[in-house]
């Protein structure tokens, strides 16, 4: 039996992920296929209904003292679709999905960030938040874009570009994605060397000067967004969501 997949779909709180992965699950599953969803219990949407239902099986979790308490799951057979809070910090969910990850009986594929492109229109702050969860994603989907010239979407997109970002960006058009197999395709585009193997260090060879983090896979102590000072606290602190949506 093949390696279940895991996708890791990160998004502030009303960017449309649930409407989009609706979509991917629908359209973007083979024949047969079944896969499992996964959603913090403070971000569950009441009365609403996976168009999928038939391939999909739904739980919660909850996300206390900056750790994941997750349910039993009896999936082994089925690709797991995990929704990160949305009000937590990217960074701490990331380190908690690496440590759980490497001892799952997981494999990842791809990791989604849907950019509310409205929120990011309003407030500088949000693309510092944003910009995290960039870092580890391969599809960056960009999504509620009503109302907003193409100069600010484009101008999103160039930040990364400009840094020479392998990830993939799409627009998002009512809760669509043009070829959703395409963003499911487990083929990794990600920045962040986070979940590549460590690489051995042969005496015999040269050695190579790993002065910049982002060439040292497999470590979160060494990832830009995951390190910590001396206090404990991250080298980067990022803006709390919640209070970011309240000021709408």
């Amino acid at each position: 039996m093949d390696t279940p997949l895991v996708y890791l779909i990160f998004g502030s709180p009303g960017s449309g992920r649930r409407e989009i992965l609706n979509d991917l699950l629908e359209f973007g599953l083979e024949n047969g296929d079944r896969a499992v969803v996964l959603e913090s219990s403070r971000e569950l949407e009441s009365g609403s209904e996976w168009s999928a239902s038939q391939k999909v099986s739904t739980f919660s979790y909850e996300w206390k003292d900056d750790s994941l308490i997750l349910p039993e799951i009896d999936a082994s057979d089925s690709d797991l679709f995990l929704l990160a809070d949305g009000l937590t910090d990217p960074a701490d969910f990331i380190e908690f999905f690496f440590n759980w990850i490497s001892e799952s009986e997981y494999e990842l594929a791809r990791i989604f960030t849907v950019v509310d492109c409205q929120l990011v229109a309003r407030t500088s702050k949000a693309i510092v938040w944003y910009d995290c969860c960039i870092h580890f994603s391969d599809v960056v989907l960009l999504n509620r874009r009503d109302g907003l010239s193409n100069k600010v979407v484009n101008d999103f997109i160039d930040r990364y570009r400009k840094q020479y970002y392998p990830c993939f960006f799409e627009m998002v058009k009512k809760g669509r994605v043009k070829n959703p197999s395409l963003i499911l395709d487990p083929s990794p585009r990600r920045i962040a060397r986070l979940f590549d193997d460590p690489e051995p260090i042969d005496d015999d060879d040269e050695k190579e000067d790993f002065s910049d983090d982002e060439l040292t896979p497999g470590d979160p102590s060494k990832d830009p967004f995951l390190k910590r000072v001396a206090s404990g606290r991250r080298e980067r602190v990022l803006p709390d969501m919640g209070q970011l949506l309240g000021n709408r």
